[in-house]
């Protein structure tokens, strides 16, 4: 009986070990992409329409983009009109 349980926790464990891999591969593929949109729309909303950058995150880019609550808005420079939008502080 202990060789099928540690069978069944080895098991388990490789498995937690793929999904948290998968995860972290399926991240690395998204957030680079939620924060160039994010930047994008930031940077029309600003310098196009004149909008205000935390009124635009919170009203147009938190209700579409799900990877939001990770996506902060870093820099703002209205001289070489420019956005940096990062997720965690990677992924500019």
């Amino acid at each position: 009986m202990k060789r099928g349980k540690k069978t069944i926790v080895i098991g388990i464990g490789v498995l937690l070990v793929l999904v948290f891999a998968g995860a972290g591969w399926y991240l690395s593929m998204a957030v680079p992409l939620g924060t160039g949109y994010a930047a994008k729309y930031i940077c029309s909303s600003v310098f196009i329409s004149h909008r205000d950058p935390q009124t635009t995150y919170g009203e147009e880019v938190e209700p579409i983009n799900p990877l939001a609550k990770i996506i902060q808005v870093e820099e703002i420079d209205r001289v070489q009109k420019k956005v940096v939008a990062s997720s965690f502080g990677l992924f500019k």
